[in-house]
């Protein structure tokens, strides 16, 4: 009886495990789906439309795709309305989209319940372009929702094709590679091969950065010889097999310069061979300790008047990292007084100086327990003008390489760059009225005339713009332009006919207080007569109309 209960238990298991499984892969089935019909073969310099459709479709009110793909094989030109939307359909194709991706937006008024094709892209496939290629699809899940605002997760297909090219009797396709690097270690470049048809031997040529990068050494598992001048790597490669399909054939060793500057580098590979398709790469240089040398200054043009004391703020910046320092300013001390060195909110531990031990140099000291690698105020040095002259009163400064390091106790080198503290005998100002644009308050600017010190104060709004409708029109979009700054504005004639009250009737458009500042009513004297009237209020309807059929 015990071993038919065991039994049973294990039966029982199996079958809710079953249903599991079962249930589980029937979920995976009928997750929300985004595909494209298109797949397969496509001509090269062919224009292709893409239908991107949607399947077991749970609801949806709004969606944000992302299309990834070889800008060097497909320029997207257009995206268009498929059968099952017919309004809110947006991309950046035209406007902010990177070459190789760009986003179609969409969001509705209800639930989208139905399968079918969304949108279509239509894009060209470059003349040169042979093998096989995908465009991925992804989405961004927070602009992905239903009509209760709740998250749809989304199945994205990529999009495969295979593009055949009659020109090319031969090609294969060469991808490169590259790690990123600290100044004064090494970069390999890989190359990989790929789709290799009808190819025995190639030429190939990289470009790099010889002023931050040197050539160390090339290698390949085929048979190679090569040739490197003045930042370019000549490559003639032989005995390719259909072995080397799918690997990293060729790799070549840069050693970044030991003070290299930090920044993305491009290896740009090319090759004039037949059917050879190169992809260029970049590698990241970051700094060392010594591979760009930290500033020390003070700011330019600090004005302080007779008597008066300022604290005048001693930056570090490109700073790669410093555990101590010791730092000697010179200055002359019949114009100005060093009354104290201050600490700085911006880097931690105590700052040690020998103010007053000598009339016309100091030095300032700092070490902490641990790296500091930001930029910003070491510390500030409180000045007292005592000259009774205009003069700009210069401060040198330089550092000790033996006690300026980082936490590996490595030399760190700084560039010391000379100021100066701009002395005034006692201000006196010129006043001068700058008045508002579009777009700028206006104000009251007062300069020295003794040490051209400014501050400005009686601050007025900025006056907004006065449009002026163009007469140009498409997709029921106005185009206006500002009358004073010539900046263009696109808006939609169902949006100004909004802005229509009978106020307006009968009113120019031209004073202070009609710009869009304040009310938008520039927009409206569409007619250009200079009266907001009757013919402007017609023409934004009937634009406003067709812009609703």
């Amino acid at each position: 009886m015990k071993n038919k209960r065991i039994i049973s238990v294990f039966t029982i298991v199996a079958i809710v495990l079953s249903t599991i499984v079962v249930t589980g892969f029937a979920f995976a089935q009928n997750k929300t789906t985004i595909y494209s019909s298109l797949f397969g073969e496509v001509s090269a310099g062919e224009n292709i439309r893409i239908p991107i459709s949607i399947k077991n479709n749970t609801g949806l009110m709004g969606f944000m795709l992302e299309f990834s793909y070889d800008s060097d094989v497909i320029t997207p030109t257009s995206v268009s309305y498929g059968d099952m939307l017919s309004g809110g359909l947006q991309d950046n194709i035209e406007g902010d989209a990177e070459p190789g991706s760009f986003k179609v937006y969409w969001a509705g008024s209800e639930n989208l319940s139905n399968n079918g094709i969304l949108f279509f892209i239509d894009a060209k496939v470059s003349e040169s372009a042979i093998g096989e290629t995908a465009i991925q699809v992804n989405y961004s899940q927070s602009d992905t929702f239903d009509e209760n605002f709740n998250d749809v997760e989304l199945t994205c297909e990529n999009i495969e094709l295979n593009i055949e090219n009659s020109s090319l009797s031969q090609y294969a396709k060469i991808t490169s590679s590259a790690n990123d690097a600290v100044a004064g270690k090494n970069v390999e470049v890989k190359l990989s091969i790929s789709e290799i048809t009808n190819v025995n031997s190639l030429n190939l040529k990289l470009d790099y950065n010889s002023d931050n990068f040197n050539f160390v050494s090339a290698a390949s598992t085929a048979s190679m010889t090569y040739n490197n001048s003045d930042s370019s790597l000549q490559l003639s490669i032989g005995n390719i097999t259909a072995a080397l399909n799918n690997s990293n054939f060729v790799s070549i060793v840069f050693k970044a310069k030991d003070k290299a500057a930090s920044g993305k580098y491009s290896f740009v590979l090319s090759s004039e061979d037949e059917g050879i398709i190169c992809k260029s790469c970049s590698a990241i240089v970051l700094p060392s300790a010594t591979s760009e040398v930290a500033q020390i200054s003070i700011p330019d043009g600090i004005a302080v008047e007779k008597n008066e004391i300022a604290e005048i703020p001693v930056m570090i910046s490109n700073n790669h990292g410093i555990m101590g320092y010791r730092l000697t300013f010179n200055y002359n001390p019949s114009e100005i007084e060093i009354l104290s060195i201050k600490g700085s909110n911006d880097i931690s531990g105590e700052v040690y100086d020998s103010v007053g031990d000598k009339p016309s140099s100091f030095a300032v000291l700092w070490n902490y327990t641990s790296e500091i690698s930001i930029d910003g105020i070491l510390f500030s040095i409180e000045v007292k003008n005592i000259s009774d002259a205009y003069s700009e009163s210069p401060i040198s400064i330089s550092y000790s390489q033996q006690d300026t390091f980082n936490e590996k106790y490595e030399d760190v080198v700084f560039d010391c760059k000379d100021g100066t503290v701009i002395l005034c005998p006692g201000h006196s100002y010129n006043q001068r009225i700058v008045n508002p644009t579009c777009t700028q308050k206006g104000y009251t600017e007062y300069t020295c005339k003794n040490c051209k010190a400014t501050y400005k104060d009686n601050y007025t709004d900025e006056s907004g713009h006065y449009y002026q409708y163009t007469g140009n029109q498409k997709d029921f979009v106005m185009t206006y332009v500002c009358e004073d700054c010539g900046e263009e504005l696109s808006i939609g004639a169902d949006e100004v006919f909004a802005m229509w009250e009978a106020r307006y009737i009968n009113t120019k458009p031209n004073n202070t207080n009609n710009r869009t500042k304040n009310d938008n009513s520039s927009l409206l004297n569409v007619v250009e007569n200079g009266i907001i009237n009757a013919k402007d209020y017609a023409l934004l309807l009937s634009l406003q109309k067709s812009d609703n059929n």
